[in-house]
């Protein structure tokens, strides 16, 4: 399925919304290339498929929050990669990696 992604967004226009300024935004935000682009198919997909939101507003919520799903999901992946490789190297820790393997780790 195509989506035009122009077409799908004009029911949202108001305020100049564009895929691009929700492209832009969605960087601002901290959100990296790969994630919008996955985010912004899973959404418009929604939108082709006849999901309706009250305003552009709702739109761009549902998708930041899309967006931040996936790079959740990202860093926990990381994070078991990281627990994985520590212990097959069978080492704790120290130093600076201490303070971070315990942020990583839901301790600070």
């Amino acid at each position: 399925m195509e989506l035009n992604f122009v077409e799908l967004l004009k029911p949202y226009e108001e305020n100049g919304r564009t895929p691009e300024v929700q492209i832009k935004w969605l960087q601002k935000k901290g959100i990296s290339s790969h994630v919008i682009e996955i985010a912004m198919m899973k959404v418009y997909k929604e939108l082709a498929e006849g999901r309706i939101f009250k305003d552009g507003h709702e739109l761009d919520r549902h998708l930041l929050e899309i967006a931040i799903g996936y790079v959740q999901e990202e860093l926990m992946a990381l994070k078991d990669l990281m627990e994985k490789k520590l212990a097959q190297l069978r080492i704790a820790p120290g130093g600076k990696a201490k303070k971070m393997w315990k942020v990583l780790k839901g301790e600070l």
